[in-house]
């Protein structure tokens, strides 16, 4: 044991924080082990709201990527979100996306020119970005994470374990000095501190850290080429292997209720959830505005019926080769079935999940 883990561990005993830990622990597998955390009930309310908003906004940039060939997948909590739960985390409150470093600086232009026009903006956070819609009034917000191929074998813990310490050290390196970066000089500050990152054709896996110290290392074949997932209703991409992504960011014990707390996001103690309440804005028109810019920016997807079913005989948008579901996205895959009901007779739905 390190002098640090010695000091910490005596630390925690003294303020008793050892038993506390203890406790959370035996909480989270009583729970785990006597309720299935995947029939855990979906959040109402603000949050609800937000997360159906979150939902329909990133429909929207999925539409976009198909749209200018952008690869993409879901993180994170929202990964977790659509293997667990088929769409949020019931207190999570916004969206995490993955997208490999070649296409991100690509990824940017094309949704500043898609759809700043409607009221969408995108926010440089240091080494990763951001997208919201009305972001300040509403929290619709989702994290976009740029990951980079690496040469080191996700297989090979001594190389995981350099990787963690480089990654270590180019997190000190821009805290010294953060009000000094832009993204190009932060950009060649990791390529200098982790010099396993490379270009895709010599790269074994993909690798995301940031100034944070977030930081992960997977096998090229478990993420990419990305797969189809439910989210809410919604196909959108996930990772080639998502339990084989899952158990290397969260542990093999990730169906289970988390030991540390059900975590929101938001500035100064108020959530992501609170804004639209404390602004004064209707979510459910947020929602219907989403919808007029989905088929402004190409097909018909129907936002505002979130957990609801269409009203029967609504086939706006009829695919003209017969498709009765007649809600075809610009790629030509149907939307979720969910939105139709109509899953039977269409052949497309299934070999689609």
């Amino acid at each position: 044991m390190s002098l640090k883990e010695t000091v910490r561990k005596i630390a925690r005993k003294a303020v008793g924080m050892q038993d506390f830990e203890t406790r959370l622990d035996s909480l989270s597998y009583y729970f785990s082990s006597w309720h299935d955390i995947s029939q855990f009930p979906k959040a109402q309310g603000p949050l609800r709201d937000l997360q159906l908003a979150d939902a329909g906004m990133i429909a929207i940039v999925d539409k976009v990527f198909r749209k200018h060939g952008i690869r993409y997948w879901l993180d994170w909590g929202t990964l977790l979100g659509a293997v667990r739960h088929k769409g949020f985390i019931p207190w999570d409150d916004d969206i995490d996306l993955a997208i490999p470093r070649s296409d991100y600086e690509k990824a940017l232009e094309v949704l500043k020119k898609e759809l700043s026009p409607y009221s969408f903006e995108v926010k440089e956070c240091f080494s990763w970005d951001g997208i919201g819609y009305r972001h300040e009034s509403t929290g619709i917000w989702a994290d976009l994470f740029p990951v980079d191929f690496c040469t080191a074998d996700a297989d090979d813990p001594q190389a995981a374990g350099q990787l963690k310490k480089e990654s270590l050290a180019y997190r000190k390196k821009f805290s010294r000095q953060c009000r000094d970066y832009n993204r190009q000089s932060i950009l060649r500050l990791m390529r200098e501190t982790i010099p396993e990152i490379c270009g895709e054709t010599e790269a074994r896996s993909l690798l995301y850290t940031n100034e944070m110290g977030e930081f992960y290392l997977m096998r090229m074949e478990d993420v990419l080429p990305a797969a189809a997932a439910d989210f809410e209703g919604f196909s959108l991409n996930v990772p080639s292997d998502p339990d084989a992504c899952l158990r290397r960011i969260y542990g093999s014990n990730y169906m289970g209720y988390p030991p540390d707390g059900f975590p929101h996001h938001g500035a100064e103690g108020e959530r992501l959830a609170d804004r639209a309440r404390r602004s004064g804005t209707d979510m459910k028109e947020i929602l219907r505005e989403l919808e007029a810019i989905c088929e402004k920016i190409g097909s018909r997807s129907p936002l505002t019926y979130g957990d609801e079913t269409p009203e029967e005989g609504d086939t706006a948008g009829a695919d003209p080769a017969g498709c009765q579901r007649g809600r075809n996205d610009p790629a030509g895959a149907c939307l979720p079935a969910a939105h139709c009901g109509d899953e039977g007779a269409c052949q497309e739905y299934a070999g689609e999940l």
